[in-house]
């Protein structure tokens, strides 16, 4: 519930940016759904990267941001709507231009990986040198459930 209260406390800004900015484990579930999957996506990205433009910008974002039209490709992203292919450096561009976040976008992405940050605290927190490993037979069984009916 505290989450809640947190949530709700936060500004326009920072709502509206939850809500338009798509969420990196969504898209993760996405593109594990897609009927299509890349059979070997390490040396997919190992070629892609030596490109020129190896990864892809919101256009409309990158105009709003002010990305120097040198890091930008000059024809649209034929894969993704609305998108612009973009060089590498522009990263770099971007962490040495972008302005610092305020105290309510700090706030709201401290809340939203604050559950991350605890799971790993716990994990780190075990003494693993006390624990024991016991093997025995496993007893689980699979059991099938009807769906539910409405």
């Amino acid at each position: 519930m505290s989450t809640v209260k947190q949530v709700l406390e936060f500004s326009k800004l920072a709502a509206e940016l939850c809500r338009e900015t798509p969420v990196a484990n969504l898209r993760a579930v996405r593109r594990s759904a897609k009927n299509t999957k890349d059979p070997s996506p390490l040396s997919s990205t190992i070629i892609t990267i030596n490109t020129k433009y190896p990864i892809s910008v919101d256009r409309v974002k990158a105009r709003r941001y002010g990305i120097p039209a040198e890091f930008l490709a000059p024809s649209n992203d034929a894969h993704q709507f609305g998108r612009q292919l973009c060089k590498i450096e522009a990263v770099d561009w971007w962490v040495d231009n972008a302005a610092e976040p305020n105290d309510d976008l700090q706030n709201l992405v401290r809340l939203l990986y604050s559950q991350h940050t605890k799971d790993a605290t716990d994990y780190y927190g075990i003494d693993w040198r006390e624990t024991h490993i016991v093997l025995c037979q496993s007893h689980l069984k699979g059991v099938l459930f009807p769906p539910k009916l409405h």
